[in-house]
């Protein structure tokens, strides 16, 4: 327990001891409805029991929903029960049927014997006529009817024009047969004057000779220095 200091009055506060009762604890409630009987022989006030408030409305969803008729599943029978129960019946009529359609293909037919009443000969032939042939009537003739007609008679109104320009044809007098004859004249250009021409490789050829005659003579050159500079080292050895 707590005890809270009084401002007015300045006297100290003690605090009081009380041993642990578990008797006196307040039993724990497991049914709302049910209230715990110390309660009011205490003259502790009765609280009352929390209730859950209703969820907020959902806009087209209605609050209470409609009651389900609860009925009880009937049984009835599979389908295929039915099916598997007739399955071996036809199966097996079936197989008499076939069995029957084999054992008549097997049965022997004779052919019924000629009559000898009426005399036997070739059969008649029956004579066909030959093929009648007829004109087509093609759709895209009728369609090209009106372009025909029409290029038909531009190629008349053609003809007609070529005619009346050959009626009115004036040939114009042969002047060239009273003209003098063509004379050719001269030309008075100079003639082309004929110069000595030289070829490519006869100047290459020139110059290869050029330069052989030049090695050579550099060559001599270099031969008799080695040879003066090899008399000189004899004459000195000699010394």
């Amino acid at each position: 327990m707590f005890c809270f200091q009084d401002k007015a009055a300045n006297a100290p506060c003690v605090t009081k001891v009380q041993p642990f009762s578990f008797d006196k604890r307040p039993q724990r409630v497991r049914s709302r409805s049910v209230e715990p009987p110390d309660l009011k022989s205490r003259g502790e006030e009765c609280h009352k029991p929390k209730r859950a408030r209703p969820p907020p409305p959902h806009f087209g969803v209605p609050v209470l929903l409609p009651k389900v008729a609860k009925s009880t599943t009937e049984l009835h029978p599979f389908s295929f029960d039915r099916r598997d129960q007739d399955l071996p019946l036809r199966r097996q009529e079936r197989i008499d049927r076939v069995l029957e359609e084999e054992r008549r293909a097997r049965e022997f037919r004779a052919r019924p014997t000629p009559s000898m009443d009426q005399p036997v000969g070739l059969p008649i032939k029956e004579v066909q006529l030959p093929t009648q042939s007829r004109p087509f009537n093609l759709e895209i003739e009728r369609r090209v009817e009106a372009r025909v007609a029409k290029w038909e008679k531009e190629v008349q109104e053609e003809l007609r024009r070529q005619r009346e320009a050959a009626a009115g044809f004036r040939a114009h007098p042969a002047k060239v047969l009273e003209n003098p004859p063509f004379v050719p004249s001269g030309s008075d250009r100079a003639p082309t004057e004929i110069t000595n021409f030289e070829l490519h490789s006869d100047r290459r050829a020139k110059d290869r000779e050029a330069f052989d005659m030049h090695r050579k003579h550099r060559e001599a050159e270099i031969d008799a220095r080695k040879r003066q500079v090899s008399e000189c080292l004899r004459g000195e050895a000699k010394l």
